[in-house]
């Protein structure tokens, strides 16, 4: 081998040899980093025995999970916002807005909402990680048979950027979260509190009012 192909060929090496300082991609990296990050995103849902999903697209604007705010823009207007004890679902055009308390039963079946804690996590799921090329997917297996939320799938880019979410829940739907377009986005108080508007119906919690 000549000198030229030998250091064309180290080179090569020293390139694809994974930087010393860069540290690995995980899964709670990628959780705590999401705070102060707005991404957009596409929700798929599929029923049990229903072949055609529904789709549905929006931002969300990560906090300190469960803190997250979740604006649906097609094909209808909504807002999910979670404040971090309580929950807001508001429809303009049905003028209402539901406020309830996070409860453990809305934990169990929403993954947004218990996914940052790590403790509550390796409670109740069994994790395997898998890194492809600097990616990661993260499969949590419930350890109870009768949980309300089967396998969830998690995928992280090399750039710990979460990309989607996947799980079916123990009546067989299916539900897909792909994230795109993911920027850094100034966190003030109001992002995650919820203003009603003059003449919406109130159901629910008043006292967070």
């Amino acid at each position: 081998m000549t000198i030229r192909r030998l250091l064309s060929f180290s080179l090569v090496l020293l390139l694809a040899r994974p930087s010393a300082g860069a540290a690995p991609v995980t899964l709670d990296r990628t959780l705590r980093a999401m705070s102060g990050i707005e991404a957009s995103f596409v929700h798929r849902f599929r029923p049990r025995g229903v072949k055609a999903e529904q789709v549905e697209k929006g931002k969300v604007t990560f906090g300190e999970l469960p803190r997250m705010r979740w604006e649906y823009s097609l094909p209808e207007q909504k807002t999910f916002l979670f404040d971090g004890t309580r929950s807001y679902f508001y429809i303009p055009s049905d003028r209402q807005v539901s406020i309830n308390a996070i409860t453990d039963e809305q934990r169990s079946s929403y993954p947004f909402l218990f996914v940052g804690d790590p403790a509550a996590r390796a409670r109740n799921f069994k994790q395997r990680d898998t890194v492809r090329s600097g990616a990661l997917t993260t499969r949590l297996e419930p350890r109870d048979k009768n949980a309300q939320l089967r396998e969830i799938v998690l995928k992280i880019d090399s750039g710990s950027l979460l990309r989607s979410v996947e799980y079916t829940d123990r009546m067989g739907n299916r539900t897909i979260f792909e994230f795109s377009g993911h920027q850094k986005k100034p966190l003030v108080p109001e992002t995650f509190r919820f203003t009603t508007p003059a003449g919406v119906d109130v159901v629910g919690d008043r006292t967070a009012l």
